[in-house]
């Protein structure tokens, strides 16, 4: 009976494991002349959840509505980097939208975590440079989310724009923008002509 009891408790916390885990497909466009890129085994990365704490709540709601807008244009990425630098009272943010899956083992290892929005995923960088900070302003949730590579073939690939942001948020005030490149269009020129 004490097995039997054992055995349904790993059972359901395994389950309660997996039901946390999100999968996320990171489709890469080949055409069959391409085929050769499909390797052997699945190409996945795991990176833990993570939320701004709750010492740097108003810092953390300007992050959110900056990256929720920005998921909400950008029509062709649903996966972006992003790396903070400076303090939580002068903080620069740097968003790109990008193919993770396409860093070396390195590039990987510098993933600190992904923050999350219905709209897209934001893996935090880490740098030598950047480490208390992200320390100071990030928890781990403890969740994970999976980062899994899917090929869909087409009969060409075209290159897609670019998704980059770079900006300043100064503490007590809201977002200042110095780049804000959706799918190859300057948003910033737009705002500054209206």
């Amino acid at each position: 009976m004490k097995r039997l009891i054992t055995l349904i408790l790993i059972v359901a916390s395994v389950t309660i494991i997996q039901a946390k885990r999100i999968t996320v497909e990171m489709p890469l466009l080949i055409t069959k002349e391409q085929s050769n890129l499909i390797g052997d085994k699945i190409d996945e990365l795991s990176l833990t959840v993570l939320s701004i704490k709750r010492e740097h709540l108003t810092l953390g709601d300007v992050i959110n509505r900056e990256l929720y807008n920005l998921a909400d244009e950008d029509a062709n990425h649903r996966v972006y980097t992003i790396e903070f630098d400076g303090t939580p009272d002068s903080l620069t943010i740097d968003i790109k939208g990008r193919d993770i899956m396409l860093g070396n083992e390195r590039t990987r290892k510098s993933y600190f975590g992904v923050l999350e929005n219905n709209r897209g995923h934001f893996v935090v960088v880490q740098t030598d440079f950047n480490k208390a900070l992200l320390k100071q302003l990030l928890n781990k949730k403890g969740d994970k989310v999976r980062f899994e590579r899917v090929f869909e073939y087409v009969p060409e690939v075209f290159p897609v724009a670019p998704t980059e942001v770079s900006a300043v948020i100064i503490k007590g005030e809201d977002i200042r923008h110095n780049r804000f490149l959706i799918n190859g269009d300057n948003k910033l020129n737009h705002n500054n002509k209206e």
